[in-house]
């Protein structure tokens, strides 16, 4: 009887998680092209600040995007 509840709640977790997703403030994921890095802003960033800037401005973009990129 028990193995039969796990499975059966195994089944309904996998089968909510496609048919509702989650919702979310922002979006999901953003694209980062191969070239970000070479973009002007990273550059001058990096050139004033070091390499921690790249990792900053990424950290930065992720935070943007999740909690929403638009105002209300």
């Amino acid at each position: 009887m028990k193995t039969k509840a796990i499975k059966l709640f195994q089944a309904d977790h996998i089968l909510t998680r496609f048919v509702f997703p989650p919702l979310y403030t922002g979006i999901p994921y953003f694209p980062l092209t191969s070239n970000f890095f070479e973009e002007d802003v990273p550059e001058l960033l990096e050139a004033k600040f070091g390499i921690k800037a790249s990792y900053l401005l990424i950290r930065l973009l992720s935070k943007i995007y999740k909690e929403g990129y638009y105002i209300t």
